[in-house]
Formats: structure tokens, C-alpha cells, sequence
């Protein structure tokens, strides 16, 4: 691990999930981003609760990931172009919803106003990742980036020879989804 430069990913033994604290950073601060610090949080985050690859976050186009209101519900949307082992999806996109519940400090209601407030900034805020790392390939070096910033170890310390990559949100979200709600793998891979 030592011998690993900064941005690389490293071995699958040395990745660990986000912990919870970690998930309360990023939700923390997310509510008070903005601009490009904004739209970084807000795809962190997708990867965490669409338990999506970030090759996948790097093929957003604008209007992927969104809020759409539906009477008196309101509902995050993700939009997945490139997902792996699903080229079908390039022609015909897969979408997934989560309902917000009306709660202001919900999570979700968070995420969801975030959302709003990241549109307001910029129409294309979700092909940030697409912008800063350029190849799809890279996507996941650059969000591992994302992540470090957003929970430094002076923030959140973790235990020896282990770190944070973008796989630690998806790890964090499988494990939550699986143990609370009983999610079957079949979403998870989907």
C-alpha cells in the first residue's frame, strides 16, 4: 500500500466501506456545497445509494441524475447508460427511482434538495466526472480523489492499510441495502 501513488486504486484486500460516520460526512457537507464541490458530493453519493460503478457515473449525461416531483411525492431519478456487463443499456438506458420521503432533515430530502441546488448552479453538474477525469477508465481514480478530500483521516480515521476508493461507497451501500432492508443481489447487479 505504502508504494501505491496517491490517486491509484488499490488491491480489493486493502479497500474497506464507508463507514457510517463517513456517510454522515459526505450528507454533512453535501448540505452546504456547492458549485463543483456540489456536483463531486451529489456523485459520490449516487454510487452509494444506486449502487452504481463510477464508469457508470462517468457516462451521466445532464438530466441522469434528478428530481422529478409527481403530485405530492418526490422521486430521485438515475438514468444508466454505461453499466458493465449490460451493453444493452447504451441504446437503452435502465432507470431506477427512489421515493424522498417529506422529511426535511431525511437523508434523501437532503439529497434531493442538494439536487435542485446543483441544477441551479450548473444544467450539466452530473458529467462533472466525465469532465475532470476524461477517459471512462480514469472515472474511478478521480472519484477515489473526491472521496479522500471529503473524508480525510484527520476526519475519519481508518484502521492500518486501509483506504478509501470510490468501491467504498458501493461496498457502504450493498452492505446497508443487504443487511436492512434484505435487498436480493439481483439489484445490486443491476
Amino acid at each position: 500500500m505504502a508504494l501505491l501513488p496517491a490517486a491509484a486504486l488499490e488491491p480489493k484486500e486493502a479497500r474497506i466501506g464507508l463507514p457510517p460516520s463517513g456517510i454522515t460526512l459526505l450528507w454533512w457537507d453535501m448540505h452546504r456545497a456547492s458549485g463543483v464541490t456540489l456536483a463531486r458530493l451529489l456523485l459520490c453519493a449516487s454510487v452509494l445509494l444506486f449502487l452504481v460503478r463510477p464508469a457508470t457515473v462517468w457516462a451521466f449525461r445532464p438530466g441522469d441524475l434528478d428530481v422529478l416531483i409527481a403530485g405530492k411525492a418526490i422521486f430521485i431519478t438515475c438514468v444508466s447508460r454505461s453499466v458493465k456487463r449490460h451493453p444493452e443499456f447504451l441504446t437503452n438506458p435502465n432507470r431506477r427511482e427512489l421515493e424522498v420521503p417529506l422529511e426535511e432533515g431525511h437523508p434523501l430530502f437532503v439529497f434531493a434538495y442538494a439536487i435542485f441546488r446543483a441544477r441551479r448552479c450548473r444544467v450539466d453538474w452530473c458529467t462533472q466526472l466525465r469532465r475532470e477525469a476524461g477517459a471512462q477508465k480514469h472515472g474511478a481514480a478521480r472519484m477515489s480523489a473526491w472521496l479522500r478530500a471529503a473524508c480525510p483521516p484527520e476526519r475519519l480515521p481508518l484502521p492500518a492499510g486501509r483506504r478509501l476508493s470510490a468501491y467504498s461507497l458501493r461496498i457502504a451501500g450493498v452492505s446497508a441495502l443487504r443487511v436492512a432492508l434484505h435487498v436480493e443481489p439481483d439489484f445490486v447487479m443491476g
